[in-house]
């Protein structure tokens, strides 16, 4: 059997791996290397030069002293070298290592996405299971950013599509796609600076925006200047020419000044180092997208390569070290006491903020653009059969999908369907056995619109669609701590959905509902469903309503607009099968006895 693409693209990343694991087996060997020569050349030069000076060579013992301090350190430079590249190629091996994870759809080392807070009242977000762990979101996310995620989420949750906002997203996607080095060198930058987690660009975009409690620093900067080199000259000539203390005088009006800017300024400069590494990642990553020299990215490009802010965000970098001699508290009293070091660095930190923080949102927005995009292309590329879909703005509301299939089950065990929904009004009654891919289904629909909106790749052969807004009633649970009970909850929300279907100003909704009303008895919960199912024929609307009440069925004969679909299964060997495939009509039978029946327990089977 030919492999398909997807596994050939899967073992071109194999082999990637594998040689980055040869790369980094011969680093480290020379890495152990260095670290010995270290250790030679050290102990080797520290004896020959104590050697000399016991035998009163003290010329060629100053000489060897010298000789092994520049080969020491010349041994550390080339050391730190290799490690450094030792360090990009195991980071380089888990991004590959993450891209088959992937592929394979393994959990376990896929990175985990951020956490953020569930909308319990979103139309969709928890019952498609988009968001959290082992989700579409946590599936597709490569963004090194927060934000970068943040973002991806948002067009994952978005309710209201539009057909022109996708259209720009797949182009951009598929410039994006087959450009893994641009993408995997990006995700390495990132990691290489810093400390591995998801960098913050908001708290960086706070920090330039937020206006100092120093104030203008230029007058006090010029008088401590002024009484600094006063203080100097006039030790000097104290020392040199006999003149009386003068300095004195000077240097005390130099502490005065000093003391007062003192607390606002070591608070301006303790955060600002907080932030170092932050700037430093961020000025790092926007070098390598202004270097990036591929002609098809310059769209997306463009922003850094005209406006090269890694110089700007360099400089703050460099004012930020120069800044930190807090490390050394002996160091830093006596320069600060000779000249206003800290004041100086204050103010050339405040300049540079005032100077960037309108440019800092625009820069950081880009990436955030740049990293969801990359996202989706990343997705795009590891599921090569997936196909953009045609997504338009056409006054007949349709969908229709052929081999769809659910992006989150494995590829050897994914079952596709047909299917396709052609007029507004019209709803689809699934029936079928417990466990025969009723809610499997509706989530598969739903999860492809999701990512048809998003502007990524579905899992289907073909797949065109109209915008609508997406409503489902899937995962239902009460609240204990709210008081809501099952049902009520389940109530809420199917007013909610109906409101929706009812608001004819907005875009149509498309709908799944799975069990409806499956918190009730029986005869309640038959009678609510079919007024339920009526009242939606004649809304904005079209969808899905999958159920275990075979009564249902009997809508169609009442209603065109209302089609019956089922789910089957088999009975082979004592043992359950399905087989997964739609098919038209209700379903013909059911398993719940069967069910009970084969796993031991007491039934009472009448023949009909």
């Amino acid at each position: 059997m030919p492999k398909t693409k997807k596994q050939r693209r899967y073992e071109v990343i194999q082999r990637q791996i594998n040689r980055l694991e040869d790369r980094c087996q011969g680093l480290q060997h020379t890495s152990s290397r260095f670290a010995q020569i270290r250790v030679a050349v050290f102990i080797g030069g520290f004896l020959l030069s104590l050697i000399a000076f016991y035998s009163l060579a003290l010329v060629l013992g100053a000489v060897l002293a010298v000789v092994t301090i520049i080969l020491f350190s010349g041994v550390v430079v080339i050391h730190r070298r290799v490690d450094r590249a030792l360090q990009r190629y195991w980071n380089w091996q888990d991004i590959k290592r993450a891209h088959c994870a992937r592929m394979l759809l393994d959990w376990e080392h896929i990175p985990a996405p951020p956490e953020y807070d569930i909308d319990a009242n979103h139309p969709f977000e928890i019952d498609l299971n988009l968001t959290g762990s082992r989700s579409l979101h946590h599936l597709m996310d490569t963004a090194t950013s927060f934000e970068g995620s943040g973002r991806l989420r948002e067009w994952l949750l978005a309710s209201d599509p539009d057909p022109a906002r996708v259209t720009l997203r797949q182009q951009a996607i598929d410039l994006l796609t087959m450009r893994t080095r641009f993408r995997d060198r990006l995700a390495l930058q990132a990691r290489l600076v810093g400390t591995g987690r998801r960098l913050r660009g908001n708290q960086v975009q706070e920090w330039f925006a937020e206006h100092p409690a120093t104030g203008s620093l230029r007058q006090p900067l010029g008088l401590a200047a002024l009484l600094s080199a006063a203080t100097i000259v006039l030790l000097l000539l104290s020392l040199s020419a006999g003149l009386p203390p003068l300095f004195l005088f000077t240097f005390t009006l130099y502490g005065l000044n000093w003391g007062r800017q003192w607390q606002p300024i070591s608070e301006l400069l303790e955060n600002a180092r907080s932030l170092y590494y932050a700037v430093d990642r961020l000025r790092g990553i926007f070098l390598q997208l202004e270097n990036e020299r591929d002609p098809v990215l310059e769209p997306l490009l463009a922003i850094y390569q005209h406006q090269r802010p890694s110089r700007d965000l360099a400089q703050v970098t460099r004012i930020l070290a120069a800044s930190s001699l807090q490390g050394n508290p002996i160091l830093w009293l006596f320069v600060n006491l000779a000249i206003p070091w800290d004041l100086f660095f204050a103010y050339q930190l405040n300049r540079s903020k005032r100077r960037l923080a309108d440019r800092i949102p625009a820069w950081l927005d880009a990436w955030y653009e740049l990293e969801a995009l990359g996202s989706l292309a990343n997705f795009a590329y590891l599921n090569p059969a997936y196909r953009f879909p045609t997504v338009t703005d056409e006054n007949a509301p349709h969908f229709r999908a052929t081999q769809l299939g659910h992006p989150l089950i494995p590829d050897d065990q994914r079952v596709t369907n047909d299917f396709a929904l052609d007029q507004i009004g019209a709803i689809v009654i699934i029936t079928g056995s417990n466990m025969s891919g009723k809610s499997t289904f509706l989530r598969t629909i739903g999860v492809n619109l999701v990512l048809a909106y998003a502007g990524a790749p579905v899992n289907a052969a073909q797949f065109m669609t109209t915008c609508f807004r997406l409503y489902t009633s899937m995962k239902i649970s009460d609240s204990l701590s709210d008081g809501i009970s099952y049902f009520y909850a389940e109530v809420k929300r199917l007013k909610r959905l109906l409101g929706a279907c009812q608001d004819a100003d907005a875009q149509p909704v498309f709908f799944m509902i799975d069990e409806i009303f499956r918190g009730t008895n029986n005869r309640e919960r038959l009678i609510g469903s079919r007024a339920y199912i009526q009242a939606l024929v004649g809304a904005d609307c079209m969808g899905l309503v999958a159920t275990h009440d075979l009564e249902l069925v009997q809508l169609a004969e009442l209603f065109e607009a209302i089609t019956n679909y089922h789910f089957r299964e088999d009975v082979s060997d004592g043992r359950m099968v399905f087989d997964y495939r739609l098919r038209p009509g209700p379903c013909p039978t059911t398993n719940a006895l069967q069910i009970m029946a084969i796993e031991g327990l007491p039934v009472e089977l009448h023949e009909s």
